[in-house]
């Protein structure tokens, strides 16, 4: 099991977490005073804080099972259920390539809206299509039984992304292109992902 106390770590991040939310008002109630040298001291302070928060988030993503994984990618989160983000690692490694990110609308049929980003270096491996349909099934499992997907008509690799997973094209708004995804369940070997 993991080295790691995951309730310390979530204490710690909770401490940080109101501390950079007390920064923030302080920014929000002094920003004509930009210029201010104690404003730029809580700038570096604030900073620092967010340093500190991305590295308590790191091990704590680090500390946890994958809320989905295939022999070539894990799909990681800080929250518990259904959230706004998830980290894409390299199957049981602690290297962090992109993100996918899901957003909720609850209304009557529930569905919300899927956006994704794999750093430039690992680009061209399949690894945004494999994390769709991780996202895909894990969405399925917890009810949700469609998403929308909007991309910039230039954004061809991604397109082809979303026309591979069967996204269906509802329209256009001036360079935008807007797809209706249903949710999968699938199971994903490395051959699935090279053939489909």
């Amino acid at each position: 099991m993991s080295q790691y106390n995951l309730e310390e770590l979530y204490k710690k991040r909770k401490e940080i977490t109101d501390a950079i939310e007390k920064y923030c008002e302080y920014f929000l109630t002094h920003f004509s005073e930009r210029d201010n040298p104690e404003y730029l001291e809580k700038e570096k302070e604030y900073d620092q804080l967010n340093i500190k928060a991305q590295e308590i988030d790191r091990t704590i993503l680090l500390a946890k099972d994958p809320v989905a994984m295939s022999n070539k990618i894990d799909l990681r989160t800080i929250e518990n259920d259904i959230c706004t983000k998830y980290y894409i690692f390299l199957h049981e490694t602690d290297i962090c390539i992109g993100e996918i990110g899901y957003r909720g609308y609850h209304n009557e049929s529930i569905f919300g809206d899927v956006g994704y980003s794999i750093d430039e270096e690992y680009r061209g491996n399949n690894y945004s299509y494999e994390a769709l349909l991780l996202l895909s099934d894990w969405l399925l499992k917890n009810g949700i039984d469609s998403f929308i997907i909007t991309v910039n008509k230039n954004n061809i690799p991604s397109i082809k992304i979303i026309e591979k997973y069967g996204g269906l094209l509802l329209g256009e708004e001036g360079e935008i292109l807007k797809y209706e995804c249903k949710t999968v369940r699938l199971s994903i070997t490395d051959q699935q992902i090279k053939t489909m």
